[in-house]
């Protein structure tokens, strides 16, 4: 366990995965001053192992389930977060939307609305004031915490900050732009826009297994509505709206927006993502020699206008397999 000397986050990687976020904190920060769960204190009935990572919604701990041995993420709201019913509504839809996702190259989640009294007690000195259930989930949706996969391994972020995905051969380092490809269309098919791509989000375990996580931005889209109602049938299903964040509130990561997510974040589809993943692509190709054969395919990841980049990250796949 090491402890960040410019912000003071405890974690377990190489490098302070707040910092390379973006959020960091002045040390003489108040806020660093509350107190939070020590290793081996318990959250929701699980063992405190560490940090893994804070934003700005929370703080997402590894912990240890006592009743199976396993390692667990778990992402919890901050104190001051916990108050906005919107932001509890939000992690439920994250929570949702990622139980939806089964896939090998998306960070799967177990369960969500766990207790977590206990854990903002830890993390919050003012808790009487907190009017908090004293459940994590209510009828209303919300939740207070998502448990999720531990992917026991480093961000691209952290690989790209390390000078490590140079190392890789040029098999591996193409299998990994094609898993991104996969875990996203995967996500696009049910009718789910991450919206954050972004390396912070893309996790990578020792088998060399990549990992899209954080789908906290995600827009939803409603199913498609049933067919018409015969003259003989009632009238047809209301349309549900998209579920999606409020454009004045958290709205990506400037540098790996699309140009349309950026003017409108509602206005967005699967080619918003991919745009973003072209971002990514761009700064893993920033200095392998295999570059070039890959420069077309990124270029027209990256093309601002959305009607003449790649439709669907299965299109990029196959132009990449052909690499």
């Amino acid at each position: 366990m090491s402890t960040c000397a410019t912000c003071g986050t405890r974690y377990l990687a190489d490098l302070c995965p707040k910092c390379l976020a973006g959020f960091a904190q002045d040390p003489g920060d108040p806020a660093l001053d509350d107190p939070a769960p020590e290793p081996g204190e318990t959250i929701a009935g699980c063992e405190v192992v560490g940090i893994l990572g804070q934003g700005a919604m929370g703080v997402v701990y590894k912990v240890r389930d006592p009743k199976d041995g396993r390692f667990y993420a778990l992402k919890v709201l901050a104190p001051d977060r916990a108050f906005d019913p919107w932001i509890r509504k939000r992690l439920a839809r994250e929570g949702r939307a990622l139980m939806a996702l089964s896939h090998p190259n998306i960070v799967r989640v177990h369960s969500m609305g766990v207790d977590l009294v206990a854990a903002i007690q830890q993390q919050s000195k003012p808790w009487e004031r907190l009017q908090i259930p004293r459940h994590g989930s209510d009828d209303r949706g919300e939740a207070f915490s998502i448990l999720m996969e531990f992917v026991d391994g480093p961000s691209l972020r952290q690989l790209l900050a390390g000078g490590k995905l140079l190392a890789k051969s040029r098999r591996d380092f193409v299998n990994s732009l094609l898993q991104i490809c996969d875990g996203l269309q995967f996500a696009h098919e049910r009718g789910i826009i991450h919206r954050d791509i972004k390396p912070e989000n893309i996790l990578i375990d020792p088998a060399g297994t990549v990992k899209i996580a954080d789908f906290g931005l995600a827009k939803i889209l409603p199913p498609p509505p049933p067919p018409p109602a015969s003259a003989a049938g009632g009238a047809p299903a209301r349309r549900e709206r998209a579920l999606s964040t409020a454009q004045s509130d958290f709205l990506g990561t400037p540098r790996y927006m699309a140009p349309e997510q950026a003017a409108n974040p509602r206005d967005v589809d699967a080619r918003a993502d991919l745009y973003s993943a072209g971002v990514v692509f761009q700064e893993m190709l920033g200095g392998p020699p295999i570059a070039a054969p890959l420069d077309r395919i990124v270029a027209k990841m990256l093309e601002p206008d959305r009607r003449r980049r790649y439709e669907t990250a299965a299109a990029v796949r196959a132009d990449l397999e052909s690499v």
